[in-house]
């Protein structure tokens, strides 16, 4: 969604992939690390829009 532009969108759905990462990690199917460390990712994501990043 971030690729196509639809920012508002993607902000809107955080909270739904906050609590599957949360569950997963409480099931342990994944680490609680990779959850947090994936939620941080997807908010990088949707606050620079998809750029590159700078070498």
């Amino acid at each position: 969604m971030v690729a196509a532009g639809k920012d508002t969108e993607a902000k809107d759905l955080l909270p739904a992939l906050y609590k599957q990462l949360d569950q997963a990690a409480a099931k342990h199917i994944i680490h609680a690390n990779k959850a947090s460390r994936l939620k941080g990712r997807l908010v990088h994501l949707i606050k620079t829009g998809n750029k590159p990043a700078a070498a």
